[in-house]
């Protein structure tokens, strides 16, 4: 497998804090050309070392006023089974399996208001008989 060097870091840099930077910006704040970056890009691409790119948007500004965080605490050894059926779930902005807590999933979550979410979280995920609890934070500002 090929190794990411420090010139393909600053590229990913780049791309984290802005993903709309251009290849000429990236080459000018890098000091190599265009199409080195270009290159550079395909690699990191081709070695799955960017998944995707994405954009961040403010679902408050949708009118969804309502984003919770869920900590869920699944059954033994059905953590990924819930984390696959509550992936599919549209009000599902983001989702992660951890260890080394209570907690086996934490998903970011959005919703118009706090009936829809309620109603989400009662039909949808306390539905699961694969989950022993969960518990739900709501979100009130976000810093990065």
């Amino acid at each position: 497998m090929k190794t990411v060097d420090n010139l393909d870091r600053k590229i990913l840099e780049a791309l984290e804090k802005d993903s709309r930077t251009s290849l000429k910006e990236i080459a000018m704040k890098t000091g190599v050309s265009v199409g080195t970056v270009n290159n550079r890009l395909k690699k990191l691409i081709n070695l799955k070392v960017i998944k995707q790119f994405m954009i961040s948007i403010d679902w408050r500004k949708l009118d969804f006023d309502i984003l919770a965080i869920l900590l869920i605490e699944t059954k033994y050894q059905k953590t990924a089974e819930v984390a696959k059926k509550i992936a599919k779930y549209p009000e599902v902005i983001k989702l992660y399996t951890c260890t080394g807590g209570i907690f086996d999933i934490i998903a970011l979550v959005k919703s118009k208001n706090m009936e829809s979410y309620s109603l989400f979280k009662q039909k949808k995920v306390d539905q699961l008989p694969e989950i022993e609890k969960v518990r739900d934070l709501m979100v009130t500002d976000e810093y990065v």
